[in-house]
């Protein structure tokens, strides 16, 4: 969707969810374009994966919006207007595997009763007009619900084994 802003300025809204191929997105826009990302951290961690190792040739600024704003929190010092340019933050991130799917993070990432917590969440979101209780989920998980895991993690090379495994959180932020 596209219109003039009061000041003449062309703006337009793409959802991320629409766009295939984001480099191809990216390679696509005029010299002075800019690119406002909106969203939340989940948003955030979606975005960086999509476009991990692309080199951008216009600026790309994030600005809070969604539930979870713990990037821009960490952040706030470096913002300028509400908006952070998050080019620098897009490059050498730390990778995850979970399940044998590999994913970049921005900020952190959650394995285990935190991760099953905030997926049970996003799915009550999806399906209920009501407010999310991440507490009453975490509590129904701790009182039976969740299984305790086996994790392997590796940091720098330093592999480490562990059984009985809560949560394993991992914060770049």
């Amino acid at each position: 969707r596209q219109w003039a802003a009061d000041n003449g300025v062309e703006c337009g809204f793409k959802s991320l969810l629409d766009i295939s191929d984001m480099k191809a997105f990216f390679d696509g826009l005029k010299e002075d374009d800019e690119v406002i990302l909106t969203g939340g951290d989940g948003t955030m961690n979606r975005f960086a994966n999509d476009v991990y190792g692309y080199e951008f040739k216009n600026p790309v600024y994030y600005v809070k919006c969604g539930s979870g704003n713990d990037f821009y929190r960490d952040n706030e010092k470096y913002a300028e207007n509400g908006r952070i340019d998050l080019r620098p933050f897009l490059k050498n991130l730390p990778l995850v595997t979970v399940n044998g799917i590999q994913r970049r993070f921005v900020n952190g990432i959650g394995y285990g009763i935190d991760g099953e917590t905030c997926r049970i969440g996003d799915i009550q979101r999806a399906t209920s007009d009501k407010p999310v209780s991440y507490s009453k989920i975490a509590i129904r998980l701790l009182l039976g619900s969740y299984k305790l895991k086996k994790a392997t993690v590796d940091v720098d090379g330093k592999v480490s084994k562990f059984e009985n495994v809560w949560m394993a959180s991992t914060m770049k932020g």
